[in-house]
C-alpha cells in the first residue's frame, strides 16, 4: 500500500505545483523500508501538516486568481469548504499488468508517487513483440509512424512551412513519447500517443477518427467497448464505454476513468498506435498545430489605427532558420496544449512590436546606442518596412520569454544546435 495524491473528480483542480512539498514526502515515504516503523510514523505526520499546508495553498491560489474562480461558479467560502473536505491522499495497492495483444505484450507500469489531481493511481506503458511467433524471442519496440504516413501528413505543406512542420513532428515524438506510449496520472487521466492530452483534445482526436473512417475506429477501438460522442453540433467530443458487470453506458468523465482502470482497454489504445490509420489521426493534432501557427495573427493599435500581422509572413525570409522554427514551434505549442495561443503571448508580440518601432530595446532601452536605435525603427502600420533586426529581436522576445521549457532541449536537439539559447544569441 502507498499513499498518493488524490483529488475526486468535479472537484477544485488546481494546478499541480502547489503539490510539490505533499508529493516530495510521499515519494520518501514510498521510497523507506516498511519495517522502518519510526521513520514510516514520522513520514506519516509530515504528510499530515502538507496535507494542511497543501489546502492552504490551493485556496491562495484560487483567491489570488478571481478569474479561474468565477469559471467554476463558486464563492471563495463554497471553495474553501470544497478543499478542506477535499482528501489529499489514498492508500493504493500498486500492480503491474501484462495485456497480450497478438504477437505484442504491452506492459503497463504503475508510475511513481506525485503530484497527480483527479484520481489515484496511474499507469505508463512499454511494448515487447515477439519476431518469431508467440512465445518466441520478445524485443521492446516502440510504435513510430512509417515515412509513408509522414509524408502523406505533410502533404499540405511546401517549401519552407513543411521542413518547420517535419521538424515541430520530430521535436513532439522526441518530447512527448511514441505513437505507443500511454500514461494515466494527468488531469484528463489518459495521455496517448504523442502527449496527446490536453483539455479534449484526445476526445476530439479518437471523434476525427471515428468521423474520417469509421471502419477503422470500430476495429481498433469499437469492437472493445470504446466509443465516442457529440451531444449537440459543435459540442466537446466524450468518451462512451459499456460496463461489462453491470451493462451500464459510461460518458464522459465516468467514461474516462473506467478506461483508465481497465489494463484491457487500456492495452487496445495503446496496441493502436503500431496501425498506420491511428498513426494518421495522432499525427493530426501536431500537423493541425503547426497549421495554425502558419496563419497566427496578431493586432498592434498606434495612433488610432489597427495594423493586422501574419507573424510567419512577417518572419520568414528576414530571419535565421532555426529561430524561425523556434518561433514556430512557440505558437504550435500553445495550439497544441490549449486549442489556443494565450492572450499574453498576443499582447506581448503586440506591445515589443511597437517598442521596436518606437526605437527602444523592450529588455533594456537604456543599454541601446543610438544608432543601434535607428536600426531598429520603422513605421508600425507599415510591416513591411520592418528591418530585418527588428524582426529577429520580436522573434527572440518570443522564443525567449514564451517557449515550453521542457520542449526547448529536444528543439535544440531536432535542430542540431548546442543549447535552446543559440537560436536567439543568447548566452550558455
Amino acid at each position: 500500500m502507498r499513499l498518493i495524491l488524490h483529488s475526486p473528480r468535479q472537484r477544485p483542480n488546481p494546478r499541480r505545483a502547489v503539490f510539490g512539498e505533499l508529493s516530495d514526502i510521499l515519494a520518501e515515504l514510498a521510497s523507506q523500508s516498511p519495517t522502518d516503523e519510526a521513520g514510516q510514523a514520522q513520514a506519516r505526520t509530515r504528510v499530515e501538516a502538507a496535507v494542511q499546508a497543501t489546502r492552504a495553498r490551493v485556496i491562495d491560489y484560487y483567491r489570488r486568481n478571481p478569474r479561474r474562480l468565477r469559471r467554476r461558479h463558486l464563492t471563495l467560502d463554497e471553495l474553501t469548504q470544497q478543499v478542506n473536505s477535499t482528501p489529499m491522499t489514498v492508500d493504493r495497492d500498486i500492480a503491474t499488468y501484462d495485456v497480450r495483444m497478438g504477437d505484442r505484450t504491452i506492459h503497463l507500469n504503475p508510475v511513481a508517487p506525485g503530484p497527480l489531481i483527479e484520481r489515484p493511481g496511474g499507469f505508463t506503458s512499454s511494448v515487447e513483440e515477439s519476431r518469431r511467433g508467440r512465445g518466441g524471442v520478445m524485443h521492446a519496440i516502440t510504435a513510430r509512424a512509417s515515412d509513408s504516413v509522414i509524408e502523406e501528413s505533410l502533404g499540405g505543406f511546401s517549401g519552407v512551412q513543411q521542413g518547420i512542420a517535419r521538424n515541430y513532428l520530430e521535436v513532439i515524438r522526441t518530447a512527448e513519447g511514441s505513437l505507443s506510449s500511454l500514461n494515466t496520472w494527468d488531469r484528463l487521466r489518459i495521455t496517448l500517443g504523442s502527449g496527446l492530452g490536453a483539455a479534449g483534445r484526445l476526445q476530439a482526436t479518437f471523434y476525427g477518427l471515428y468521423q474520417n473512417d469509421p471502419e477503422s475506429f470500430t476495429r481498433l477501438f469499437g469492437r472493445y467497448g470504446i466509443g465516442v460522442t457529440r451531444h449537440r453540433r459543435g459540442g466537446n467530443a466524450i468518451f462512451t464505454v459499456v460496463d461489462p458487470a453491470s451493462g451500464e453506458q459510461l460518458e464522459g468523465d465516468a467514461a474516462t476513468e473506467y478506461m483508465a482502470n481497465n489494463p484491457a482497454l487500456l492495452g487496445a489504445l495503446v496496441n493502436a498506435g503500431f496501425d498506420p490509420a491511428w498513426q494518421r489521426q495522432l499525427l493530426s493534432g501536431a500537423v493541425a498545430s503547426i497549421r495554425s501557427a502558419f496563419s497566427y495573427r496578431f493586432t498592434v493599435t498606434a495612433s488610432e489605427r489597427d495594423t493586422n500581422m501574419n507573424l510567419f509572413d512577417l518572419l520568414n525570409g528576414h530571419i535565421g532558420t532555426p529561430l524561425l522554427n523556434g518561433a514556430m514551434f512557440t505558437l504550435a505549442d500553445g495550439y497544441h496544449g490549449y486549442g489556443s495561443v494565450a492572450a499574453e503571448v498576443t499582447e506581448g508580440l503586440a506591445t515589443t512590436y511597437l517598442e521596436l518601432a518606437s526605437r527602444h530595446d523592450p529588455h533594456n532601452p537604456n543599454s541601446m546606442p543610438g544608432e543601434a536605435r535607428q536600426e531598429l525603427a520603422f513605421d508600425p502600420h507599415n510591416p513591411n518596412s520592418m528591418p530585418g533586426k527588428a524582426r529577429q529581436e520580436l522573434a527572440a522576445y518570443l522564443v525567449r520569454t514564451h517557449s515550453h521549457p521542457p520542449r526547448r532541449r529536444h528543439i535544440a536537439r531536432v535542430l542540431h544546435l548546442g543549447s535552446f539559447n543559440e537560436i536567439y544569441g543568447g548566452g550558455e
